[in-house]
């Protein structure tokens, strides 16, 4: 298996991710599941701000 390199932005600020984990909940928590299944089937672990994009990408699909 090739390894993959990661390029990851240290952002501090979780306020972004924080407001739309509460502004989307069903979103969020479709993302959440999302990201188990990744980390068990692919040993890969979302950042949190991979796992707000995915929100906020469920979020339009909902719409």
């Amino acid at each position: 298996m090739q390894q993959s390199h990661r390029n990851v932005v240290n952002n501090d600020d979780a306020s972004l991710p924080q407001l739309v984990r509460k502004k989307y909940v069903t979103s969020h928590q479709c993302a959440e599941k999302v990201s188990k299944y990744i980390s068990l089937h692919h040993d890969y672990i979302l950042t949190q701000d991979e796992l707000m994009f995915l929100t906020i990408h469920i979020e339009q699909l909902r719409k």
